[in-house]
């Protein structure tokens, strides 16, 4: 009985092997995938995500359990993803900037379930359009489109941009990359979780224990090189750069944007942006809570006045914050030319920032300001970079500023204990995101919290 146990355990295992393997080590599909006029592509490796999520299933069943029972409590019918859609071993995504005009669309995914799928599109807020026997599902810059048992998605540069006809045309495509192909050499047999294929610059991501890590180099002329202040990391936030304000995707965000700035400010976003030379850094090395002591007034029945004290909470930061100016107090003299700077209570204030008491001061190329009393960061060392950024987001949730977030990036933030990016005057790119619960991998302690 004994060695019926035995061999029964010893083939058990043999085949849980032999299953995990065919799954999860299967090689990757490249060929004809990606159209030929592809410049740029992204490979998502779908396998190896589903088998980090495996793995940290296995190493917290409890916490998977709770979160499904608790899902399951609340009697609310759920339509999964995966029901209607045969999940490939990997998806590519791809453009090019005349054709494609930049926007990034996948591979061909099959269907399983057409009637499943469009459940659940529909129930996150999708809206449905059909045209040449084709149906769209689109939410902001997001389209799935449907044909036959076959669907695409397109991540588009705008909400506005109509990517219909280029769907068509891909439905129906036949020139594709060979799996030899120049721009797939640096994603075929790649081990990361995401690669990119960005012509000359090559990133990799990685949902790690405890982490998640995106590297590698990115050649962008967005920012400059400068000598940049390091990034303060006993603080709360800390970044510094040189943006270069003849990009074109900086270029197209001031186009996006400024009629709002305008509006909200009185002020010009395009004179501004003249009158700065693209350096700026900014420092919240604390956010302290204060109350206000608010006194008004009313009358009684007998018209007396009386006073009314209230109390009101504020969270204000410690920050240090400066822009380049394109010539000697070019920003500044702008400001007080529209009344944005004034004396009150003899101290210099920046009253377009009405929430806070915004000191301002001007030192020949630069334009600084502090919000409670802050002074300039003693921290002198520079390095030079294109972009330095930290965010101690474990200190930052303790006291938070009254900044509205949706429930999402309040769980998110909640889960985080900091964010580090770094971007070299070589162009290698680093960014990494470190939970506070080092022992769960990144994503699938977002999935299941």
């Amino acid at each position: 009985m004994r060695k019926k146990g035995l061999y029964f355990f010893i083939v058990f295992v043999i085949v849980l092997v032999v299953l995990y393997v065919w799954r999860y080590k299967r090689a990757q599909v490249f060929e004809n995938r990606v159209p030929a006029n592809a410049t740029k592509v992204i490979n998502v490796n779908l396998r190896q995500i589903e088998n980090h999520l495996l793995f940290d299933f296995l190493t917290n069943p409890i916490t998977y359990l709770k979160s499904r029972k608790k899902k399951d409590s609340i009697k609310k019918p759920r339509t999964a993803l995966t029901k209607g859609v045969s999940v490939p071993k990997n998806i590519l995504f791809y453009t090019n900037p005349t054709d494609l005009s930049n926007n990034w669309f996948s591979s061909i995914v099959a269907i399983n379930d057409t009637e499943e799928l469009f459940k659940f599109l529909l129930k996150e807020g999708f809206k449905k359009i059909e045209n040449n026997g084709i149906v769209y599902f689109s939410k902001a810059n997001f389209v799935l489109s449907v044909k036959g048992e076959q669907f695409i998605i397109a991540l588009k540069t705008s909400p506005k941009v109509d990517v219909s006809t280029t769907i068509l045309t891909l439905f129906s495509e036949d020139d594709y990359l060979s799996e030899d192909a120049i721009i797939l050499k640096p994603i075929v047999n790649n081990t990361n979780d995401i690669s990119f294929s960005l012509g000359d610059d090559e990133l990799n991501a990685n949902f790690k224990d405890g982490f998640f890590e995106l590297e590698g180099s990115l050649k962008s002329d967005l920012f400059l090189v400068n000598e940049n202040p390091a990034s303060d990391e006993d603080g709360v936030i800390s970044m510094s750069g040189e943006l270069n304000r003849n990009n074109a995707v900086f270029k197209q965000f001031l186009t996006d944007k400024k009629d709002k700035f305008n509006a909200f400010t009185h002020l010009s976003l395009d004179s501004i942006v003249n009158k700065w030379n693209g350096k700026f850094h900014m420092n919240i090395t604390s956010i302290e809570q204060k109350t206000d002591t608010i006194v008004s007034y009313e009358y009684d029945d007998d018209f007396n006045k009386v006073e009314i004290k209230s109390t009101q909470d504020k969270r204000i930061p410690s920050l240090y914050a400066n822009l380049g100016q394109q010539s000697v107090s070019s920003l500044t003299d702008y400001f007080y030319g529209k009344n944005a700077i004034q004396i009150i209570e003899n101290d210099t204030v920046f009253t377009t920032i009405p929430v806070f008491k915004v000191l301002t001061t001007n030192v020949e190329d630069k334009f600084e300001i502090r919000v409670n009393k802050n002074k300039k960061s003693e921290n002198t060392s520079a390095t030079s970079s294109k972009f330095n950024f930290y965010f101690n987001t474990e200190k930052y949730m303790e006291t938070p500023l009254d900044i509205p977030l949706t429930k999402d990036q309040q769980k998110f933030l909640q889960l985080v204990k900091s964010t580090k990016l770094e971007w070299t005057a070589n162009d290698q790119f680093l960014l990494k995101i470190n939970l506070k619960d080092v022992n769960r991998n990144f994503l699938g302690k977002l999935l299941k919290q």
